[in-house]
């Protein structure tokens, strides 16, 4: 009973998402319905992508399908909702922009209306990305935004400035991140897209760890660079990859290629996962790196994340400290029901079970106890008072005992 009672203690004195930051990019265009998205399972849902234009007004009346019915449906789960700015090849717009006090103060104008309009809990910034010539207004740019958030809410931090900002230190030194720490309350590092069928050899999409390649790059030397640079764990969150990249005339990794593969170089995992039960790929595992890998007999090369990959990686994060993980995309995921493959296994990952209790089971009248197999029901517990959500969690301290894919 003390340990029951202290669960709904924590439950009623914490929020209703508790622990790492889930964030998750989704398209209210995609393919899945807003019905489709597990907000119990999120802690923010940035809706990608929304762009002002070359003066800084934000699209007020976008137009945006459903909106009402997913914010509502966000809130009810105390998940928080942000509109993505920016996106691949809006660098030019940006940078006049952000290059403008005038815009910049349109900018903030607009977006204000936007979120009010919308009822959104801030804004996510995907500037891809800026040079040395931007690095100034961008901090300008923020500032202003940081600004008029906080006048919406009479001064309080109410409303969230998030960045999604490449991993590496050729465009990562642009941002200078450590310049304005207090301006934004969480930073993307995007940990994928390490390579593709642009590179000139094989390598992986997001691994966890590199090799002795010193052009390998990896999820942890991509964390370890913004952290060395001085922003802060409890902001930086990593990029959690529900897609894939394909490669042409590759006999295996660290190869050369030719070309983009299937997808026209990038799959969702829904579709990666069909092409390995049907033989096209055969599955691999790369113990060192954490993550999985495919070949066909054609010499096609394919590299993703599967459960097991992306649990890896959620122990990892904890265990380095840092905020959480951002998902792009969501809908490359595989769902039924209420079940979902990538999805679930990294929130399982990053809710261990802090404490177990053992339901006394009752037998003539009498209670058998002392917490031995066969006596009790164990029930495994989160830090909010919840149960732990998945059987397999108890023993995925084995990366073996993950499910693939």
């Amino acid at each position: 009973m003390f340990f029951r009672g202290l669960c709904f203690a924590l439950l009623s004195a914490q929020a209703i998402h508790a622990g790492p930051v889930i964030a998750a990019y989704y398209s209210p265009w995609s393919q899945w319905s807003y019905k489709e998205i597990p907000y119990h399972k999120l802690t923010h849902l940035y809706l990608s992508f929304f762009m002002p234009d070359g003066n800084g007004n934000m699209p007020v009346d976008g137009g945006i399908p459903n909106i009402d019915s997913l914010v509502s449906r966000a809130h009810a789960a105390g998940v928080k909702v942000l509109p993505a700015l920016g996106g691949g090849g809006t660098a030019p717009t940006f940078a006049a922009i952000a290059g403008s006090a005038a815009k910049r103060a349109t900018l903030a104008h607009t977006t204000r209306k936007f979120l009010e309009k919308n009822g959104f809990d801030g804004l996510d910034i995907d500037w891809e990305f800026p040079t040395l010539a931007d690095t100034a207004a961008l901090r300008l740019m923020v500032s202003v935004l940081r600004d008029t958030l906080d006048a919406m809410d009479n001064g309080k931090r109410g409303k969230l400035i998030t960045l999604a900002v490449n991993c590496g230190t050729y465009y990562g030194q642009f941002y200078r991140l450590e310049r304005f720490i207090d301006k934004y309350d969480l930073i993307c590092s995007m940990t994928y897209d390490m390579a593709g069928p642009w590179s000139g050899s094989t390598w992986y999409n997001s691994p966890l760890y590199g090799d002795d390649k010193p052009d390998n790059y990896s999820v942890q030397a991509g964390m370890d660079y913004w952290a060395g640079r001085g922003v802060p764990k409890s902001k930086l969150l990593t990029g959690t990859a529900f897609y894939g990249h394909t490669f042409k005339n590759a006999t295996g990794i660290n190869q050369p290629n030719k070309g983009v593969g299937s997808g026209d170089g990038d799959l969702k995992y829904q579709d990666i996962v069909p092409m390995i039960n049907s033989g096209f790929y055969k599955y691999r595992w790369d113990d060192v790196s954490k993550v999985p890998w495919g070949l066909s007999s054609t010499n096609e090369f394919v590299t993703f994340d599967d459960p097991r990959s992306v649990a890896i990686k959620g122990r990892w994060l904890l265990d380095q400290g840092y905020a959480g993980t951002a998902i792009w995309e969501i809908s490359g995921d595989i769902h039924s029901g209420s079940e979902y493959k990538l999805l679930d296994s990294l929130y399982a990952s990053l809710h261990p079970p802090v404490a177990t209790e053992i339901k006394p089971v009752v037998k003539n009248g009498k209670a058998a106890t002392g917490g031995k197999a066969g006596l009790g029901e164990r029930r495994d517990y989160l830090a909010d008072g919840r149960r732990a959500p998945i059987a397999w969690l108890r023993r995925s301290q084995r990366a073996d005992a993950i499910p693939r894919f």
